[in-house]
């Protein structure tokens, strides 16, 4: 059994079997890319070979894996990640090469090079079904899928029960070990269901998940309260050095007063972590460069983790404001290195004995800037210094700041027109926001979406509405791929922080 990279999801199975194939369906921004780039990150930490045949730009793919702890870059540059990009011909090639599964599987080999890979995905299955003969395709792709020795996992925009997936269904959809499916409700939260399965599995039960830096999909479950934790753990206190190291005379007076478990990196302690059993956390910090440990007290708190959390920083270059971001992001306490180690061990001692917070208080979701409405419930416009505003809060408050800006010149005289067709055709309620500028263009915020995305909608909108084929001036910037270009954007702007952020 292979892991998904994905705790919860591999408590649940056991892992995927080898050399089998799983659907990954859902609406964009439903996170399918980022489970699949679990399943890659976790074939890499464990020496494997692995390969994603992909429609994103490579950079936006390997910003989205920094982001969720895993260093795909490193391995594509040592060979051990082969990063395949579809081509604008691939249909037409792909046509005539359908018809003979054993060339097609030669090439494909080529393509990926020696040694073999083990994990292979898809991302998306639809370019393989935009071709001119369906029905030979849908079959070369289920033959493909089943003589490709590899673990395979392949992404489908929407759900396989959709029509235009029927004339796979079939071969592709009936022969898959396993159905994942994801969905995405107002506010950011999001929900993983097993669709399929043909393995033992130890619930079928939904997993509602948020995304967190550094750890990637984590199940949204509300932290024990400090009586559910078992009382072996409860002495229990993790310390967390990702950013700096405990003076080794303070982590000496921890180890002789609790039971210590120490991590060098966040993806280390990921299970610790998501389940709050322990006392108390200790995050060792650098006051000079504290927003990542800052940002990851937030995820927890945002994922109902009320375990106590203690700070541990050197008192040099450490400022008030430093320490009272800390604490607004959800920390109990701010420990510095001029404490002899038995006073940090009482200080760490009464946050443990405090307790956990109440779980219901911590674990609300992330909140969300939605367009302004009427009392007609229509959408209102805004203009660019507020969605800049609204930008920067998703930048330091969200749990998955993946997001796109585009930015288009409605012909002459068109702007109001333009500006509507816009806040009608997007999804408002779930975070995406419509813009006026002072120049004349209409400013776009699309909420958890890519660069193809972005790409497919225009294409969609100008398809549908032979008005807009006159748009010009069509700027896309992805974030975290193009985060230089969206900062310049928020600096131009004199973005005002907003409150309660880190500023």
């Amino acid at each position: 059994m292979l892991s998904t990279g994905i705790e919860a999801l591999d408590g649940r199975l056991g892992g995927l079997v080898e050399g089998r194939y799983y659907l990954v369906s859902g609406a964009p921004g439903t996170g399918k890319t980022s489970v699949a780039l679990h399943f890659l990150g976790a074939g890499i930490d464990a020496g494997e070979r692995c390969a994603i045949l992909t429609q994103d730009d490579p950079e936006d793919l390997l910003a989205q894996a920094d982001f969720l702890g895993y260093e795909l870059r490193a391995a594509a540059e040592a060979d051990r990640l082969a990063v395949l990009q579809f081509r604008l011909d691939f249909a037409h090639n792909y046509t005539r090469l359908s018809s003979d599964p054993d060339r097609m599987l030669r090439e494909l080999g080529e393509m990926l090079g020696e040694p073999g890979v083990t994990r292979f995905v898809v991302d998306s299955v639809v370019p393989f079904l935009d071709t001119g003969a369906a029905d030979d395709a849908t079959g070369a792709l289920a033959s493909l899928l089943e003589r490709l020795p590899a673990t395979k996992m392949l992404t489908l925009p929407g759900d396989v029960g959709d029509a235009h997936y029927w004339r796979m269904y079939d071969r592709v959809v009936t022969g898959a070990a396993g159905i994942v499916h994801l969905e995405r409700g107002e506010g950011g939260t999001r929900e993983l269901s097993l669709r399929k399965l043909r393995q033992t599995a130890t619930s079928t039960d939904p997993i509602r998940f948020a995304f967190a830096p550094g750890m990637g999909v984590v199940e949204q479950a509300a932290a024990p309260g400090a009586r559910e934790v078992p009382a072996d753990l409860q002495s229990r206190v993790v310390l967390l050095e990702a950013w700096a190291k405990l003076p080794e005379e303070a982590r000496e007076g921890l180890a002789a007063s609790f039971d210590v478990v120490a991590y060098d990196a966040v993806q280390a302690a990921f299970g610790e972590l998501a389940t709050g059993h322990f006392g108390a956390l200790v995050v060792a910090l650098d006051p000079r460069e504290p927003d990542a440990a800052f940002d990851l007290v937030r995820q927890l708190r945002t994922l109902g983790n009320g375990a106590p959390i203690v700070y541990a920083s050197p008192r040099e270059d450490l400022r008030a404001s430093t320490r009272a971001r800390g604490m607004r992001a959800g920390g109990d306490d701010f420990l510095t290195d001029e404490l002899e180690p038995d006073e940090l061990v009482a200080r760490v001692e009464l946050a443990r004995a405090r307790g956990h917070r109440p779980a219901g208080a911590a674990a609300d979701f992330e909140a969300v800037i939605l367009q302004p409405t009427g009392n007609d419930g229509a959408a209102q416009p805004i203009d660019e210094t507020e969605l800049r505003r609204a930008v920067q809060h998703q930048m330091e408050h969200a749990s998955h700041p993946f997001f796109a800006l585009a930015t288009v010149r409605p012909p002459a005289g068109e702007l109001d027109d333009t500006w509507w067709l816009f806040s009608e055709q997007l999804r408002l309620r779930e975070g995406d926001l419509v813009a006026k500028t002072e120049d004349g263009r209409v400013a776009v915020y699309l909420h958890g979406i890519n660069r193809r995305h972005v790409n497919e909608l225009m294409r969609r909108l100008v398809d549908s509405h032979p008005g807009l084929s006159g748009l010009a001036d069509v700027e896309v910037q992805c974030y975290p791929a193009d985060r230089a270009e969206v900062e310049e954007w928020l600096a131009r702007g004199a973005a005002v922080p907003v409150s309660g952020g880190a500023g």
